[in-house]
């Protein structure tokens, strides 16, 4: 799910399950560099490196990559969990007028894979009806149909509902490689 969700980031909105945002949701003092460096994400070995170039408070998609991978993705900081933070990714795919959201962290062993992150891409049909009563009563839009997707209104919405949703997973590799897939 993850390569089809960065080397086609612009269909995002029609896989089922995204959380995205019109508007950006990392503020410009919020946002942060996981990596203070350009930084790569390998997928697997049938597709080519996405590398991501440092550009200000964010990284931009460099040159020689997927066309359909190009984009900007800037960072704030989600939660600590087993000694690693984890973060909020937001990408823009270039030509969309909307964004992405994702979770990461740094990768555990990028010599050996070659990828500097790794990748969760939260489903909010995944939701439990707790969580999702909450989101929507902090202002978030869960559009139910053929396509779902979560509408996020601002960072704290979406910070809240991604801590009550995984807090506890975040720091299981198990639940890390099964969200690759």
């Amino acid at each position: 799910m993850i390569a089809r969700v960065i080397l086609a980031l612009s269909a995002c909105a029609t896989l089922a399950g995204c959380f995205t945002s019109e508007e950006p949701l990392i503020e410009a003092g919020e946002a942060v560099l996981p990596i203070d460096r350009s930084i790569t994400i390998c997928l697997d070995e049938d597709q080519p490196c996405i590398e991501l170039l440092v550009d200000g408070d964010g990284y931009q998609s460099g040159p020689g990559g997927p066309p359909d991978a190009a984009g900007r993705a800037r960072f704030a900081p989600l939660v600590q969990a087993a000694g690693k933070q984890i973060f909020i990714l937001e990408v823009q795919p270039d030509g969309s007028p909307g964004y992405i959201h994702l979770i990461a962290r740094r990768a555990d062993n990028p010599d050996t894979t070659g990828s500097d992150l790794d990748l969760a891409a939260p489903d909010c049909r995944d939701l439990k009806s707790e969580v999702s009563d909450a989101f929507e009563a902090s202002g978030g839009v869960i559009s139910v149909g053929m396509v779902s997707t979560c509408f996020s209104p601002d960072l704290d919405t979406l910070k809240t509902a991604w801590i009550n949703a995984y807090g506890g997973e975040l720091g299981d590799n198990e639940w890390w490689a099964s969200r690759s897939d």
